[in-house]
């Protein structure tokens, strides 16, 4: 198990302004540069800068940001910084979204040992899948020794 220290509940801004609309808020694309940029705070200094902004600008979609349980830390930039977790300047799980999809809803409900081997096996397709692809369009572009191999295999 993974101690509670090393992680964290980080929340997508792309789904952030899509609940904001949700909640009938009228917000542009505009708008959407501004709520981006409070995600993209640096320092403390520049989120407390953008947020002045927001409440001066969107009071409505300020409140629902600052109405956010636990608080900032799970969506600004350097609040997440300041826990020890990288952000690599993203604002979105869409990494994370594509690595669900791509498992499968029955990979990601079952049992660790389980979900590790289906896990492994979908990795074994999709790398024979490419291995062929390749050996198909340049046969002679491997080694004879490895090229030797991968005939043995196919």
């Amino acid at each position: 198990m993974c101690p509670e220290s090393c992680v964290w509940h980080r929340f997508c801004m792309y789904h952030v302004f899509n609940n904001i609309r949700a909640k009938k808020i009228a917000v542009n694309d505009l708008d959407k540069t501004t709520i981006y940029g409070v995600a993209d705070a640096r320092s403390k200094d520049a989120f407390k800068s953008s947020m002045l902004t927001l409440k001066a600008n969107l009071p409505r979609a300020y409140q629902y940001l600052v109405d956010i349980q636990p608080g900032s830390e799970g969506w600004v930039q350097y609040k997440i910084n300041e826990l020890g977790f990288a952000t690599f300047g993203t604002k979105t799980s869409n990494a994370s979204e594509e690595n669900n999809s791509w498992l499968g809803v029955l990979l990601r409900s079952s049992d660790p040992v389980s979900a590790y081997y289906q896990y492994m096996c979908k990795l074994l397709l999709k790398f024979n899948k490419q291995r062929a692809k390749l050996v198909s369009k340049r046969p002679n572009f491997l080694v004879d020794a490895v090229l030797q191999q991968v005939e043995r295999s196919i």
